[in-house]
């Protein structure tokens, strides 16, 4: 009976974590998107890709990989809004972001 018990157990552990190992684009790359949304929202530049991206792929994340997200989505927001600092994150817009603007599948062939 206990044996049976954890068979079970441990299949329903498998298959739960089996869907979050599965994702395409990892935990830090799904970070790197969401501080690529905040730089766009502090430039005011459009972005529906980015916000699109980030929405899509948080569906299946660790409530703490989402908090780590939505801090580097702020801390780029509130960076990219400074004066100083803006042609920096042009081209860090135009440039790294530019992967998780497209197609989510170039950035998980990286």
């Amino acid at each position: 009976m206990r044996f049976t018990t954890a068979a079970i157990c441990a299949a329903i552990a498998a298959t739960s974590l089996a869907g979050t190992a599965s994702a395409a684009v990892s935990d830090s790359d799904y970070i790197r998107a969401s501080r690529c949304k905040g730089i766009a929202a502090g430039l005011g530049v459009d972005a529906a890709e980015l916000t699109g991206f980030v929405r899509a792929e948080g569906r299946t994340r660790l409530p703490v990989i989402s908090e780590q997200a939505a801090a580097a989505e702020m801390k780029g927001r509130k960076s990219a809004a400074k004066a100083e600092s803006k042609a920096k994150f042009e081209t860090e817009l135009s440039g790294v972001c530019a992967a998780y603007a497209g197609a989510p599948k170039a950035v998980a062939q990286r």
